[in-house]
C-alpha cells in the first residue's frame, strides 16, 4: 500500500528531531538524499559474500515513493549530505584504489548513521572526513617503524592545513595521501611545526589520533 501523507507526518513527528533524520533535507512529503544503507539479513541462501553485512544503495535506484516507504519503515537509513559526499567519492574512487579501505568506511558510516534518541549527530563534517581518511593513513603508516610519529604528523597537518585548505573529501583524501607518502619518504619522526604553533604560545594540545575500534 502506498505511503500516506499521515504516515509520513507521523514518522517525522516521532523521528524528525533525531539523527540522522534531522540532518537530511526534507520536503513536506519526502526525505531527499543521494544514498541509503541497508543491513543484510546475514546467513541464508540469498546472502551475498561480503566482508560486512552493510549495503549502500544510490537513492536513484528506486522511485521517490518507494524510497519514502523504505525510510519510514526503517528498512533503509538515509545519508546526510556530508556522508553522501564521502560515499560518492568512495564509490567511484576509493573502492578502486583500496577495496579494504572502502569496506571499512562503509562499516563506519553504517555505525555512525544508526538512529539515536538525541538531536545531534556524532560526527561533524571535519571529524567524519578525518576518521574516514585516518583508516587509510593508518594502513599506509603501519609497516613503518615510526608509525605513531607519522600518524601524529598527518593528524596535525589535517587540522592545521589539509581540511581548511581543501573543499571536498576527495581533495582532503588525496592531499593526505601526498602528505603521508612524503613523510614516509623523509622518515618523519615528529610533527612539523606549523604557522598556528607560533600563534599559540600557550601550546594548545593536538587532537588525539583516532584509534580504530578493532585495535
Amino acid at each position: 500500500m502506498p505511503l500516506s501523507k499521515e504516515a509520513f507526518d507521523s514518522f517525522v513527528s516521532q523521528n524528525g528531531h533525531n539523527f540522522p533524520y534531522n540532518c537530511v533535507k526534507r520536503t513536506r512529503s519526502s526525505f531527499i538524499t543521494k544514498w541509503v544503507f541497508f543491513n543484510g539479513r546475514g546467513r541464508g541462501d540469498d546472502a551475498l559474500f561480503r566482508p560486512t553485512s552493510v549495503y549502500a544503495l544510490p537513492a536513484s535506484c528506486v522511485s521517490l515513493k518507494q524510497l519514502q516507504e523504505l525510510i519510514v519503515s526503517k528498512v533503509a537509513v538515509p545519508f546526510p549530505p556530508e556522508h553522501c559526499e564521502v560515499m560518492d567519492c568512495m564509490f567511484w574512487w576509493g573502492a578502486c584504489m583500496d577495496n579494504g579501505w572502502y569496506q571499512q568506511v562503509l562499516g563506519f558510516i553504517a555505525f555512525d548513521l544508526k538512529p539515536r534518541g538525541y538531536q545531534a549527530g556524532e560526527s561533524t563534517r571535519s571529524s567524519l572526513f578525518h576518521y574516514c581518511i585516518y583508516m587509510l593513513m593508518r594502513k599506509k603508516a603501519f609497516p613503518c617503524h615510526n608509525t605513531d610519529a607519522l600518524l601524529a604528523h598527518w593528524n596535525k597537518l589535517y587540522y592545521d592545513y589539509i581540511y581548511r585548505s581543501t573543499g571536498s573529501f576527495f581533495s582532503a583524501a588525496t592531499e593526505s595521501i601526498r602528505v603521508m607518502e612524503y613523510a614516509i619518504m623523509w622518515g618523519i619522526n615528529a610533527p612539523f611545526p606549523t604557522a598556528s604553533d607560533s600563534d599559540n604560545e600557550g601550546g594548545e594540545s593536538l587532537p588525539d589520533t583516532v584509534v580504530s575500534a578493532d585495535e
